[in-house]
């Protein structure tokens, strides 16, 4: 390699969003170590509901740009990497009560309108033909879509991996390492890792881990329910979200159905939520009266305190952050864009309100 010098850096969190900002590093040249607590997708990703949503599922139209630009990566990244996840694009029919509000003005992207329909009882009947009770109108975002979390994780991470890229799993990263005022390396129970750079991708643990580099990025662990219920044939064509459900078919033979936690009390726990919701599928889904109950996951979705993506370079050299609701739409899009600033010094737009810059006055006074 001669006397070029690679940037090392160190990717904490191998979710989704871990995953792909490890991969176009490595794709952009950096030597990368990605380091997580247990395996591939194990936190919030694997429980996701996975809905790649440009429009009817972003009522935050700020994220509308970087949805669009996430979406058209995704779709790259589905023709470039070798390991085959399942993307779908059979658009989404939502509406907002149970009558039928399409809450049209307020959730399409003005960029979109030509992929966006509201659709009369008529015409969602006839989108979704199993529907025992259609809406009297609903927005139907034809280029919305789905993709196995999961299998998009581990796309990426051998995608990485083939790339040259370490991935160490089961090894919690106890603190960050700043020498100078400059984070330098990691700290876990094998001992100290030193790297150029850090990127702090671990959901739910991200604050505790900036904390311990003097970073404030406020993040609250959000519970929500997944729900697999086996059929014995395709029930629905699309995602179907209502005020009662929120359902996407993830194979011939599995619906998965999100769900609202309310408590862990015998009357509103997961369980009962998961029956509830089940005899409500049952009631309202042509074919559903067989349908059985395979699992109720309870997953934490990392979710800022304002709840906006927290994205880029701390206000500490070597740090940088990556940590957003809805990750698995934009983690395709975060990954490349990150990727470029750490390595090309390139700073993108798309990212400029969804700095952590926007934290700095409420840094906590440091520990004793």
């Amino acid at each position: 390699m001669g006397a070029h010098t690679t940037k090392h850096t160190a990717v904490i969190g191998a979710g989704v969003l871990g995953a792909a900002i490890g991969y176009s590093l490595a794709r952009g040249g950096s030597r990368v170590l990605i380091l997580d607590t247990g395996q591939p997708a194990c936190g919030a990703t694997g429980d996701a509901f996975a809905w790649i949503g440009l429009s009817a599922s972003a009522a935050d139209l700020e994220q509308a740009a970087l949805r669009r630009f996430a979406s058209a990566e995704l779709d790259r990244l589905a023709e470039e990497l070798t390991l085959p996840f399942t993307l779908t694009r059979r658009g989404a029919l939502s509406w907002s009560d149970a009558r039928g509000n399409p809450d049209a003005e307020l959730v399409i992207d003005s960029e979109l309108r030509a992929d966006i329909r509201v659709l009369s009882a008529e015409g969602c009947a006839a989108r979704e033909p199993n529907l025992r009770t259609p809406p009297r109108a609903a927005v139907l975002a034809e280029t919305d879509g789905s993709v196995d979390p999961v299998a998009l994780t581990r796309s990426l991470l051998s995608g990485a991996l083939a790339l040259g890229a370490e991935f160490v799993p089961d090894t919690r990263v106890h603190e960050l390492v700043v020498t100078d005022g400059r984070v330098t390396g990691v700290r876990t129970a094998s001992g100290t890792v030193t790297v150029d750079e850090v990127v702090v991708a671990a959901g739910a643990g991200t604050t505790a881990l900036l904390r311990s580099a003097g970073v404030h990025v406020p993040v609250v662990a959000s519970p929500c329910i997944l729900l697999r219920l086996r059929t014995v044939a395709p029930l629905i064509n699309g995602i179907v979200s209502g005020p009662d459900w929120e359902l996407r078919q993830a194979d011939e033979s599995t619906l998965l159905a999100a769900e609202d936690y309310l408590d862990d009390s015998t009357e509103n726990g997961p369980d009962a939520v998961a029956a509830r919701a089940l005899a409500t599928i049952r009631r309202e889904i042509r074919g559903a009266e067989e349908a059985t109950l395979e699992s109720v996951r309870v997953g934490l979705r990392p979710i800022p305190e304002d709840g906006r993506p927290v994205l880029g370079r701390t206000g500490t050299p070597g740090l940088s952050v990556a940590v957003a609701h809805a990750g698995i739409a934009l983690a395709a899009g975060i990954g490349t864009l990150l990727a470029r600033e750490l390595l090309e010094g390139i700073e993108s737009d798309l990212l400029t309100t969804f700095r952590p810059s926007r934290f700095a006055e409420k840094v906590p006074a440091p520990r004793p």
